[in-house]
């Protein structure tokens, strides 16, 4: 069986003037397959008619930059750690970056064959630690025209943004747009979108982008190659992926016949990412790129069986009821009721319940249809020492921080034991060390 590859697509400008039905265009070409995709848009498409100069964008706030220090495993297995820092403009951040730059291990940008393997290059100090690498991401934020119509980040017009203005879901940086300031060696590790969403990336100026992307039907058994190397991790939290923490190399994942293919994306170019695409990367230098959610029909089976994260306060989690009462009426009562039954769309031959409609409890369905009472064992995985984790207390402290970060972060620690494993990938009943099985498609 061949292995699907990253496609790129250049549409003309009439064919671009659709989102929604571009996407599904892509999809019907097996974009999705991959799980990730590049537009490159037409070069009629104008989406900021004013200037990136500092002048125009300098004095941009990113309230909560991420500071990111890489502790070192073994043979290309690592762990991140991020932390807030304290708020910058991004004339300042640049300033820092270009300022680093002399010290840095960098290739010229040209050759992007030795930027790739500068990466991965493991040069730690006396912790097995990497130097600290600031991110300004997830600063609320746009900067597209207000008036632009085709492919404004911030209003697609997916079921996401419709549904949510019928229900009055405001979730920042899902579906409202943010922005991202890169720098060298700045990375997004393995992780899937929240609720397995779809997202969209366009990168405005700077740098580019790495992107690595494993085919959605492979992520099963990525997650327990992952688990695997990460196995404390695994038992706190069956998603703990979704901690966007774990770096590992696609000679790794490739050892344990986990396809991985890889991209570069360029200013003006456009990643689309697809629901359960495990996807990672990496910034080149100072640039910005500005992305949020969005959702389809197809999304919706998805949504419903997503594996969320138990562990951390903050965590991106909504009901699916607008969404299966507006989309898929016919299933409603049964999903009210737990009774809703199928197989996860990347899981052929796995019949699951979905999750429940609020994730615990009763849910009443407003065709005003009685249901049966719904009751759900609650169980609370074990938490990280307070010396692991920094939670903030109170909304106002939890204001201007990242909200993919979970409005909490973990302090710098050393760095867990990572030693490689024998580890077959197909092997469905493989556990980490420690672990018990646990029933997929429900997280409790």
């Amino acid at each position: 069986m061949s292995v699907p590859k990253i496609m790129t697509f250049k549409p003309s400008y009439e064919e671009f003037e659709d989102f929604n039905q571009y996407v599904k265009f892509m999809e019907s070409q097996g974009a999705h397959l991959a799980g990730i995709a590049k537009v490159i848009p037409p070069p009629e498409w104008k989406p900021r008619s004013r200037s990136y100069d500092l002048t125009e964008i300098g004095d941009i706030e990113i309230p909560a930059p991420i500071s990111q220090v890489v502790h070192y495993g073994e043979k290309g297995v690592h762990e991140q750690i991020c932390s807030a820092r304290e708020p910058m403009s991004v004339r300042n951040f640049k300033e820092m970056e270009e300022s680093e730059q002399s010290n840095n291990d960098r290739p010229a940008l040209d050759d992007n064959e030795e930027v790739v393997n500068a990466y991965w290059k493991v040069t730690p100090n006396e912790e097995r630690t990497s130097g600290e690498r600031i991110y300004g991401a997830d600063v609320n934020g746009s900067l597209m025209d207000e008036s632009l119509e085709v492919w404004n980040i911030s209003k697609l017009g997916s079921i996401l943004e419709v549904v949510s203005k019928d229900n009055n879901i405001n979730i920042e940086g899902v579906n409202t747009a943010y922005l991202y300031f890169g720098s060298w060696k700045t990375t997004f590790a393995w992780h899937v979108e929240d609720m397995d969403l779809y997202s969209i990336n366009y990168l405005h100026f700077g740098a580019p982008k790495t992107w690595y992307a494993i085919p959605p039907s492979h992520g099963r058994r990525f997650e327990r190659v992952a688990a695997g190397y990460f196995p404390e991790d695994s038992k706190i939290c069956n998603a703990f992926l979704r901690h966007k923490t774990a770096v590992i190399s696609p000679d790794v994942l490739q050892s344990h016949g986990i396809p991985v293919d890889s991209i570069t994306q360029k200013a003006g170019e456009i990643m689309i990412t697809f629901p359960y695409g495990y996807h990672a990367g990496f910034n080149q230098g100072f640039n910005c790129a500005e992305a949020t959610n969005f959702a389809s029909e197809r999304w919706i089976e998805y949504g419903k069986r997503c594996v969320h994260c138990s562990c951390r306060i903050g965590s991106v989690k909504f009901s699916m009821e607008a969404f299966v009462r507006r989309f898929q009426n016919e299933k409603y009562e049964n999903w009210c009721n737990g009774q809703d039954i199928g197989e996860h769309p990347e899981v052929p031959g796995e019949k699951v319940p979905a999750n429940l409609p609020d994730g615990f409890g009763k849910t009443t369905p407003k065709n005003g249809k009685k249901t049966k009472k719904i009751v759900v064992p609650l169980s609370f995985p074990e938490l990280a020492d307070d010396d692991d984790l920094d939670l903030l207390e109170g909304d106002d402290s939890k204001e201007n921080l990242p909200r993919k970060y979970g409005r909490g972060f973990r302090k710098s620690r050393p760095s867990a034991k990572l030693r490689e494993r024998n580890i077959d990938s197909d092997d469905e009943d493989w556990l980490p060390p420690g672990s018990k099985r646990k029933k997929r498609g429900k997280l409790k």
